[in-house]
Protein backbone atom coordinates (compact mmCIF):
# COMPACT_ATOMS: atom_id res chain seq x y z
CA UNK A 1 0.00 0.00 0.00
CA UNK A 2 1.45 3.41 -1.12
CA UNK A 3 2.45 6.04 2.36
CA UNK A 4 1.18 8.51 0.90
CA UNK A 5 -2.86 10.21 0.74
CA UNK A 6 -4.96 8.46 -1.82
CA UNK A 7 -7.60 10.88 -3.48
CA UNK A 8 -11.01 9.54 -5.61
CA UNK A 9 -12.76 10.87 -9.13
CA UNK A 10 -16.04 11.51 -7.19
CA UNK A 11 -18.42 10.12 -4.68
CA UNK A 12 -18.92 6.27 -5.58
CA UNK A 13 -15.00 5.87 -6.06
CA UNK A 14 -14.78 7.28 -2.51
CA UNK A 15 -17.24 4.44 -1.21
CA UNK A 16 -16.11 2.35 -3.37
CA UNK A 17 -12.55 2.36 -1.73
CA UNK A 18 -13.83 2.82 2.10
CA UNK A 19 -12.20 -0.75 3.45
CA UNK A 20 -8.65 0.48 1.77
CA UNK A 21 -8.63 3.99 3.04
CA UNK A 22 -10.07 2.53 6.56
CA UNK A 23 -6.68 0.42 6.29
CA UNK A 24 -4.94 3.21 4.61
CA UNK A 25 -5.76 5.54 7.94
CA UNK A 26 -4.36 3.44 10.36
CA UNK A 27 -1.19 2.57 8.49
CA UNK A 28 -0.16 6.22 7.34
CA UNK A 29 2.79 8.11 8.98
CA UNK A 30 2.84 11.27 9.74
CA UNK A 31 5.44 14.08 9.49
CA UNK A 32 6.67 17.95 11.81
CA UNK A 33 6.04 20.62 11.89
CA UNK A 34 2.43 21.99 11.98
CA UNK A 35 -0.07 24.74 10.80
CA UNK A 36 -3.53 25.01 11.81
CA UNK A 37 -6.67 24.70 9.92
CA UNK A 38 -9.29 27.37 9.89
CA UNK A 39 -12.37 25.16 9.92
CA UNK A 40 -13.61 25.16 13.39
CA UNK A 41 -14.88 21.49 14.32
CA UNK A 42 -18.07 20.66 15.65
CA UNK A 43 -17.67 19.51 19.71
CA UNK A 44 -16.43 15.75 19.09
CA UNK A 45 -17.52 12.99 21.38
CA UNK A 46 -15.38 12.97 24.32
CA UNK A 47 -13.16 9.98 24.53
CA UNK A 48 -12.18 7.90 27.56
CA UNK A 49 -9.27 8.55 29.42
CA UNK A 50 -7.33 5.70 27.86
CA UNK A 51 -8.57 5.86 24.56
CA UNK A 52 -5.69 6.14 21.82
CA UNK A 53 -5.23 8.17 18.81
CA UNK A 54 -5.42 4.91 16.84
CA UNK A 55 -8.49 3.97 18.38
CA UNK A 56 -9.83 7.00 17.39
CA UNK A 57 -8.64 6.84 13.84
CA UNK A 58 -10.51 3.64 13.55
CA UNK A 59 -13.21 4.71 14.84
CA UNK A 60 -12.93 7.56 11.94
CA UNK A 61 -12.61 5.15 9.76
CA UNK A 62 -15.55 3.02 10.36
CA UNK A 63 -17.45 6.31 10.03
CA UNK A 64 -15.92 6.63 7.15
CA UNK A 65 -16.88 2.91 5.98
CA UNK A 66 -20.42 3.10 6.59
CA UNK A 67 -21.37 6.63 4.77
CA UNK A 68 -21.34 8.41 7.67
CA UNK A 69 -19.08 11.26 6.12
CA UNK A 70 -19.51 14.15 8.54
CA UNK A 71 -18.84 12.22 11.64
CA UNK A 72 -15.89 10.81 10.05
CA UNK A 73 -14.99 14.58 9.23
CA UNK A 74 -15.72 15.41 12.54
CA UNK A 75 -13.18 12.94 14.14
CA UNK A 76 -10.26 13.84 11.70
CA UNK A 77 -10.50 17.39 12.67
CA UNK A 78 -10.37 17.02 16.16
CA UNK A 79 -7.75 14.33 15.55
CA UNK A 80 -5.69 17.09 13.55
CA UNK A 81 -6.39 19.24 16.34
CA UNK A 82 -5.03 17.35 19.11
CA UNK A 83 -2.51 15.73 16.72
CA UNK A 84 -1.05 18.86 14.26
CA UNK A 85 1.97 17.00 13.32
CA UNK A 86 0.34 14.59 11.23
CA UNK A 87 -0.93 15.85 7.94
CA UNK A 88 -2.81 12.87 7.25
CA UNK A 89 -5.49 14.06 9.45
CA UNK A 90 -5.85 16.94 7.85
CA UNK A 91 -6.05 15.29 4.26
CA UNK A 92 -8.64 12.89 5.39
CA UNK A 93 -10.57 15.56 6.92
CA UNK A 94 -10.80 17.23 3.18
CA UNK A 95 -11.73 13.82 2.00
CA UNK A 96 -14.78 12.93 4.45
CA UNK A 97 -15.67 16.38 3.87
CA UNK A 98 -15.51 16.00 0.12
CA UNK A 99 -17.55 12.68 0.59
CA UNK A 100 -20.27 14.44 2.47
CA UNK A 101 -20.92 17.16 0.05
CA UNK A 102 -19.46 19.86 1.92
CA UNK A 103 -17.19 21.42 -0.54
CA UNK A 104 -16.26 24.48 0.92
CA UNK A 105 -15.07 22.58 3.95
CA UNK A 106 -13.29 20.53 2.01
CA UNK A 107 -11.35 23.47 -0.25
CA UNK A 108 -9.96 24.88 3.14
CA UNK A 109 -8.60 21.27 4.23
CA UNK A 110 -7.15 20.54 0.90
CA UNK A 111 -5.34 24.48 0.83
CA UNK A 112 -4.24 24.09 3.91
CA UNK A 113 -2.64 20.63 3.89
CA UNK A 114 -0.60 21.64 0.36
CA UNK A 115 0.77 24.90 2.56
CA UNK A 116 2.15 22.68 5.44
CA UNK A 117 5.47 22.88 3.40
CA UNK A 118 6.10 19.65 5.32
CA UNK A 119 4.41 17.61 2.76
CA UNK A 120 6.34 14.71 0.33
CA UNK A 121 6.07 15.76 -3.67
CA UNK A 122 3.41 12.65 -4.21
CA UNK A 123 1.14 13.79 -1.58
CA UNK A 124 1.20 16.94 -2.46
CA UNK A 125 0.30 16.17 -6.10
CA UNK A 126 -2.51 14.27 -5.09
CA UNK A 127 -3.94 16.90 -2.70
CA UNK A 128 -3.35 19.52 -5.56
CA UNK A 129 -5.36 16.96 -7.77
CA UNK A 130 -8.44 16.37 -5.05
CA UNK A 131 -8.39 20.05 -5.27
CA UNK A 132 -8.68 20.49 -8.44
CA UNK A 133 -11.53 18.97 -8.37
CA UNK A 134 -13.63 19.96 -5.46
CA UNK A 135 -13.24 23.46 -6.98
CA UNK A 136 -15.74 22.15 -9.98
CA UNK A 137 -18.20 21.90 -6.74
CA UNK A 138 -17.94 25.64 -5.71
CA UNK A 139 -18.29 29.11 -6.57
CA UNK A 140 -16.43 32.21 -5.90
CA UNK A 141 -17.59 34.44 -3.99
CA UNK A 142 -16.39 37.96 -3.72
CA UNK A 143 -17.74 39.80 -0.40
CA UNK A 144 -17.33 43.49 0.04
CA UNK A 145 -18.42 44.11 3.86
CA UNK A 146 -18.38 47.28 5.34
CA UNK A 147 -17.09 46.73 9.22
CA UNK A 148 -17.61 48.10 12.36
CA UNK A 149 -15.34 51.59 13.16
CA UNK A 150 -11.94 50.80 14.78
CA UNK A 151 -12.42 46.93 13.58
CA UNK A 152 -8.60 46.93 13.44
CA UNK A 153 -5.67 45.91 10.98
CA UNK A 154 -7.20 42.47 10.72
CA UNK A 155 -10.23 40.77 11.61
CA UNK A 156 -11.90 37.43 12.08
CA UNK A 157 -14.68 36.62 9.83
CA UNK A 158 -16.55 33.66 11.08
CA UNK A 159 -18.73 31.94 7.97
CA UNK A 160 -21.63 29.62 8.37
CA UNK A 161 -24.03 27.55 5.99
CA UNK A 162 -27.53 28.18 6.97
CA UNK A 163 -28.79 24.50 7.16
CA UNK A 164 -31.11 22.28 9.02
CA UNK A 165 -30.48 20.58 12.26
CA UNK A 166 -29.59 17.63 10.41
CA UNK A 167 -27.02 19.26 8.63
CA UNK A 168 -24.98 21.08 11.09
CA UNK A 169 -21.68 22.27 9.71
CA UNK A 170 -18.73 23.59 11.99
CA UNK A 171 -18.10 27.33 11.19
CA UNK A 172 -15.14 28.34 8.67
CA UNK A 173 -12.76 31.17 9.62
CA UNK A 174 -11.36 34.13 7.75
CA UNK A 175 -9.52 36.67 8.42
CA UNK A 176 -8.91 39.77 6.05
CA UNK A 177 -7.06 43.47 6.09
CA UNK A 178 -9.42 46.07 5.88
CA UNK A 179 -8.86 49.37 4.14
CA UNK A 180 -10.35 52.11 5.98
CA UNK A 181 -14.01 50.07 6.85
CA UNK A 182 -13.93 48.09 3.69
CA UNK A 183 -12.55 44.16 3.94
CA UNK A 184 -12.42 41.85 1.04
CA UNK A 185 -13.31 38.33 1.90
CA UNK A 186 -12.85 36.49 -1.61
CA UNK A 187 -14.16 32.75 -0.96
CA UNK A 188 -15.22 29.49 -2.25
CA UNK A 189 -18.26 28.30 -1.36
CA UNK A 190 -20.70 25.63 -2.54
CA UNK A 191 -24.38 26.80 -3.61
CA UNK A 192 -26.54 27.70 -0.91
CA UNK A 193 -27.30 30.50 1.32
CA UNK A 194 -24.79 31.32 3.88
CA UNK A 195 -24.19 34.04 6.70
CA UNK A 196 -20.78 36.03 7.96
CA UNK A 197 -20.16 37.22 11.20
CA UNK A 198 -17.16 39.54 12.39
CA UNK A 199 -15.91 38.50 15.73
CA UNK A 200 -13.73 41.72 17.14
CA UNK A 201 -11.82 42.93 20.51
CA UNK A 202 -15.08 42.72 22.79
CA UNK A 203 -17.70 42.59 20.22
CA UNK A 204 -19.12 40.65 17.35
CA UNK A 205 -21.36 41.55 14.62
CA UNK A 206 -25.03 40.62 13.95
CA UNK A 207 -25.13 37.86 11.13
CA UNK A 208 -25.46 39.27 7.70
CA UNK A 209 -26.73 36.30 4.89
CA UNK A 210 -25.75 36.29 1.13
CA UNK A 211 -27.25 33.48 -1.50
CA UNK A 212 -24.97 31.81 -3.63
CA UNK A 213 -26.65 30.72 -6.88
CA UNK A 214 -24.97 28.67 -9.73
CA UNK A 215 -21.14 28.38 -10.00
CA UNK A 216 -20.67 31.69 -11.33
CA UNK A 217 -18.11 33.76 -9.58
CA UNK A 218 -20.89 36.36 -7.70
CA UNK A 219 -20.04 39.20 -5.66
CA UNK A 220 -21.94 40.71 -2.64
CA UNK A 221 -22.17 44.16 -0.99
CA UNK A 222 -22.60 43.56 2.74
CA UNK A 223 -22.29 45.95 6.07
CA UNK A 224 -21.85 44.43 9.54
CA UNK A 225 -23.46 46.28 12.76
CA UNK A 226 -21.51 45.80 15.95
CA UNK A 227 -22.93 44.64 19.41
CA UNK A 228 -20.93 44.18 22.76
CA UNK A 229 -20.50 40.38 23.65
CA UNK A 230 -22.66 39.40 25.83
CA UNK A 231 -25.00 42.31 25.16
CA UNK A 232 -28.98 41.53 23.25
CA UNK A 233 -28.23 41.97 19.80
CA UNK A 234 -29.74 45.32 17.94
CA UNK A 235 -33.35 45.06 16.75
CA UNK A 236 -33.50 44.09 13.23
CA UNK A 237 -34.54 46.15 10.37
CA UNK A 238 -36.32 43.17 9.04
CA UNK A 239 -38.73 40.82 11.50
CA UNK A 240 -39.49 37.77 9.78
CA UNK A 241 -41.81 36.33 13.03
CA UNK A 242 -43.79 40.15 12.30
CA UNK A 243 -44.06 39.68 9.28
CA UNK A 244 -44.89 35.85 8.49
CA UNK A 245 -47.97 36.48 11.75
CA UNK A 246 -48.84 40.05 9.85
CA UNK A 247 -48.87 38.42 6.17
CA UNK A 248 -50.89 35.87 7.78
CA UNK A 249 -53.23 38.04 9.32
CA UNK A 250 -53.96 39.92 6.26
CA UNK A 251 -54.42 37.02 4.32
CA UNK A 252 -56.73 36.08 7.12
CA UNK A 253 -58.81 39.34 7.22
CA UNK A 254 -58.87 39.17 3.14
CA UNK A 255 -60.51 35.67 3.10
CA UNK A 256 -62.98 36.63 5.01
CA UNK A 257 -63.71 40.24 3.74
CA UNK A 258 -63.63 38.18 -0.18
CA UNK A 259 -66.79 35.64 1.22
CA UNK A 260 -68.45 38.52 2.73
CA UNK A 261 -68.84 40.60 -0.34
CA UNK A 262 -69.61 37.61 -2.60
CA UNK A 263 -72.06 36.20 -0.39
CA UNK A 264 -73.81 39.94 -0.38
CA UNK A 265 -73.34 39.96 -4.34
CA UNK A 266 -75.07 36.09 -4.43
CA UNK A 267 -77.85 37.54 -2.26
CA UNK A 268 -78.45 40.63 -4.79
CA UNK A 269 -78.55 38.46 -7.77
CA UNK A 270 -81.04 36.21 -6.06
CA UNK A 271 -82.93 38.81 -4.72
CA UNK A 272 -83.47 39.97 -8.46
CA UNK A 273 -84.39 36.58 -9.82
CA UNK A 274 -87.77 37.83 -9.03
CA UNK A 275 -87.80 40.94 -11.26
CA UNK A 276 -90.11 40.79 -14.21
CA UNK A 277 -89.20 43.84 -16.40
CA UNK A 278 -85.68 42.61 -17.19
CA UNK A 279 -84.61 45.70 -19.09
CA UNK A 280 -85.04 47.68 -16.04
CA UNK A 281 -83.12 45.57 -13.62
CA UNK A 282 -79.70 45.14 -16.11
CA UNK A 283 -78.23 47.88 -14.75
CA UNK A 284 -79.02 46.08 -10.48
CA UNK A 285 -78.49 42.94 -12.10
CA UNK A 286 -74.44 44.20 -13.17
CA UNK A 287 -74.09 45.61 -10.00
CA UNK A 288 -74.98 42.55 -8.10
CA UNK A 289 -72.45 40.31 -10.35
CA UNK A 290 -69.35 42.63 -9.79
CA UNK A 291 -69.83 42.98 -6.44
CA UNK A 292 -69.87 39.03 -6.66
CA UNK A 293 -66.79 38.94 -8.67
CA UNK A 294 -65.04 41.54 -6.08
CA UNK A 295 -65.80 39.31 -3.78
CA UNK A 296 -64.26 36.40 -5.48
CA UNK A 297 -61.27 38.51 -6.63
CA UNK A 298 -60.42 39.55 -2.75
CA UNK A 299 -61.17 35.93 -1.54
CA UNK A 300 -58.44 34.19 -3.83
CA UNK A 301 -56.00 37.44 -2.93
CA UNK A 302 -56.05 36.73 0.56
CA UNK A 303 -56.33 32.68 0.71
CA UNK A 304 -53.31 33.35 -1.89
CA UNK A 305 -51.36 35.47 0.93
CA UNK A 306 -52.47 32.84 3.56
CA UNK A 307 -51.25 29.97 1.95
CA UNK A 308 -47.77 31.54 1.26
CA UNK A 309 -47.40 32.39 4.82
CA UNK A 310 -48.06 28.89 5.94
CA UNK A 311 -44.09 28.43 3.95
CA UNK A 312 -42.85 29.99 7.35
CA UNK A 313 -44.17 27.37 9.79
CA UNK A 314 -41.20 25.09 8.25
CA UNK A 315 -38.19 24.99 9.78
CA UNK A 316 -35.74 24.02 6.67
CA UNK A 317 -34.99 27.50 5.03
CA UNK A 318 -33.66 25.44 1.45
CA UNK A 319 -37.39 23.92 1.46
CA UNK A 320 -39.07 27.46 2.17
CA UNK A 321 -37.33 28.88 -0.73
CA UNK A 322 -38.64 25.47 -3.05
CA UNK A 323 -41.81 25.94 -1.95
CA UNK A 324 -41.78 29.42 -2.51
CA UNK A 325 -40.20 29.21 -5.53
CA UNK A 326 -43.32 26.90 -6.44
CA UNK A 327 -45.47 28.95 -5.34
CA UNK A 328 -44.31 32.09 -7.08
CA UNK A 329 -44.37 30.24 -10.07
CA UNK A 330 -48.01 28.40 -9.99
CA UNK A 331 -49.37 31.62 -8.83
CA UNK A 332 -47.74 33.13 -11.94
CA UNK A 333 -49.68 30.16 -14.57
CA UNK A 334 -53.21 30.34 -12.19
CA UNK A 335 -52.97 34.47 -12.55
CA UNK A 336 -52.29 33.96 -16.26
CA UNK A 337 -55.44 31.63 -16.62
CA UNK A 338 -57.71 33.98 -14.62
CA UNK A 339 -56.45 36.85 -16.45
CA UNK A 340 -57.16 35.66 -19.35
CA UNK A 341 -60.65 33.95 -18.31
CA UNK A 342 -62.14 37.16 -16.75
CA UNK A 343 -61.59 38.78 -20.32
CA UNK A 344 -63.25 36.12 -22.32
CA UNK A 345 -66.13 36.33 -19.75
CA UNK A 346 -66.54 39.91 -19.29
CA UNK A 347 -66.43 40.38 -23.04
CA UNK A 348 -69.10 37.56 -23.83
CA UNK A 349 -70.88 39.57 -20.68
CA UNK A 350 -70.96 42.80 -21.85
CA UNK A 351 -71.68 41.58 -25.51
CA UNK A 352 -74.81 40.20 -24.26
CA UNK A 353 -76.21 43.47 -21.90
CA UNK A 354 -76.54 44.76 -25.93
CA UNK A 355 -78.14 42.14 -27.37
CA UNK A 356 -81.14 40.33 -27.69
CA UNK A 357 -80.31 37.38 -25.52
CA UNK A 358 -79.62 39.54 -22.19
CA UNK A 359 -83.09 38.04 -20.93
CA UNK A 360 -80.88 34.65 -21.14
CA UNK A 361 -77.90 35.92 -19.44
CA UNK A 362 -80.86 37.39 -16.89
CA UNK A 363 -82.50 33.68 -16.17
CA UNK A 364 -79.59 31.82 -16.81
CA UNK A 365 -76.38 33.97 -16.16
CA UNK A 366 -74.51 32.14 -19.22
CA UNK A 367 -70.70 33.12 -18.33
CA UNK A 368 -71.37 35.30 -15.30
CA UNK A 369 -70.53 32.02 -13.13
CA UNK A 370 -67.27 31.42 -14.59
CA UNK A 371 -66.15 35.05 -14.24
CA UNK A 372 -66.36 35.07 -10.74
CA UNK A 373 -64.17 31.57 -11.22
CA UNK A 374 -61.99 33.68 -13.48
CA UNK A 375 -61.38 37.03 -10.90
CA UNK A 376 -60.96 34.24 -7.80
CA UNK A 377 -58.05 32.12 -9.82
CA UNK A 378 -56.91 35.54 -10.74
CA UNK A 379 -56.66 36.89 -7.07
CA UNK A 380 -55.81 33.42 -6.01
CA UNK A 381 -52.30 33.73 -8.56
CA UNK A 382 -51.91 37.40 -7.98
CA UNK A 383 -51.60 36.25 -3.63
CA UNK A 384 -49.35 33.39 -4.11
CA UNK A 385 -46.82 35.60 -5.80
CA UNK A 386 -46.71 38.50 -3.77
CA UNK A 387 -46.71 36.26 -0.53
CA UNK A 388 -43.91 33.99 -2.30
CA UNK A 389 -42.16 36.58 -3.27
CA UNK A 390 -42.25 38.41 -0.23
CA UNK A 391 -41.38 35.63 1.71
CA UNK A 392 -37.92 35.05 -0.66
CA UNK A 393 -37.24 38.60 0.07
CA UNK A 394 -37.56 38.62 4.08
CA UNK A 395 -35.72 35.23 4.14
CA UNK A 396 -32.97 36.24 2.32
CA UNK A 397 -32.16 39.13 4.72
CA UNK A 398 -33.14 37.17 7.60
CA UNK A 399 -32.52 33.17 7.03
CA UNK A 400 -33.23 30.47 9.54
CA UNK A 401 -35.35 28.09 11.19
CA UNK A 402 -39.05 28.76 10.19
CA UNK A 403 -42.36 31.25 12.07
CA UNK A 404 -41.34 28.93 15.43
CA UNK A 405 -37.84 29.54 15.47
CA UNK A 406 -36.24 32.61 13.74
CA UNK A 407 -32.55 33.22 13.12
CA UNK A 408 -32.06 37.38 13.14
CA UNK A 409 -30.08 38.27 9.97
CA UNK A 410 -30.20 40.72 7.13
CA UNK A 411 -28.45 41.10 3.61
CA UNK A 412 -27.76 43.55 0.68
CA UNK A 413 -27.33 41.45 -2.32
CA UNK A 414 -27.33 42.54 -5.97
CA UNK A 415 -30.68 40.45 -6.78
CA UNK A 416 -32.76 42.14 -3.68
CA UNK A 417 -34.60 44.60 -6.19
CA UNK A 418 -33.84 42.88 -9.37
CA UNK A 419 -33.41 39.37 -9.97
CA UNK A 420 -35.71 38.93 -6.83
CA UNK A 421 -38.69 41.01 -7.94
CA UNK A 422 -38.60 39.08 -11.56
CA UNK A 423 -38.66 35.82 -10.02
CA UNK A 424 -35.33 33.97 -10.59
CA UNK A 425 -34.68 32.37 -7.77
Amino acid sequence: MADHPVWFEDESAMMLASLSFAALLLSQAGAPASTATNVTPAPAPVPAAAETKEARAARAADHYGHSRFAEAATEFEALYRDYPDEPRFLFNAGTTRYAAHQYAHAVVHFKAYIARGDVSPADLRDAQAQLDEVRNKVATATLSIRVPPGAGNEVEFVVRRVTNRRDARPELRFTAAPTGDLATLVLQLEPGVWSVQLHGAGYETIDQSFDLRGLAAQRFNLSLTAVRRGEPEAPPTHKPREFAIGQAALGGIMTAAGVTVLAAGVTQRNNLSSCERVDECKEDLTRALNIRDVGAGVFGGGAGLLASSLVWLGRDAELRRKLWIGGGILGGVVAAGGAIGFGVTTSAFNSAKISSSWSDYYSDTGHAPLRAVSTASLGLGVGLVLGSVAGLIVQRRAPGPGLRALRVGGSATPWLTGVVVSGRF
